[in-house]
């Protein structure tokens, strides 16, 4: 009997920590648009953003404000720049994206 109330409290501890997990998440995706751990949009944002509006700008960043388009001052931009050309000439898309990923590591595999 003591065995059977443990599991249900267990569960039951669970159940609440799972819940409240998922609250947490949920807030957190509601309130940042793009996770901050991901570099994709700190490096193609910029990329894409020459493509689309001849700016080397990276804008709508975690720790920027909203609708603030800054230059972009980070890291090398050699990755940045030929994403922007690469866009401009294949377009923008999840395909592209990826098909100029394999390329970039194709390429960096041959030096």
């Amino acid at each position: 009997m003591i065995e059977i109330q443990a599991n249900r409290t267990c569960r039951i501890y669970l159940t609440c920590a799972f819940t409240l997990w998922l609250a947490i998440n949920a807030l957190y995706i509601a309130w940042e648009a793009k996770p901050p751990f991901l570099d994709v949009f700190l490096f193609k944002e910029a990329g894409v953003n020459l493509a689309v509006e001849g700016k080397f700008v990276a804008a709508n960043l975690p720790h920027m404000p909203r609708e603030v388009a800054l230059p972009y001052a980070y890291y090398a931009p050699l990755y940045p720049l030929s994403y922007g050309v690469w866009t401009s000439l294949a377009g923008v898309g999840l395909k592209q994206s990826i098909l100029f990923d394999h390329l970039i590591k194709g390429l960096r595999t041959l030096l």
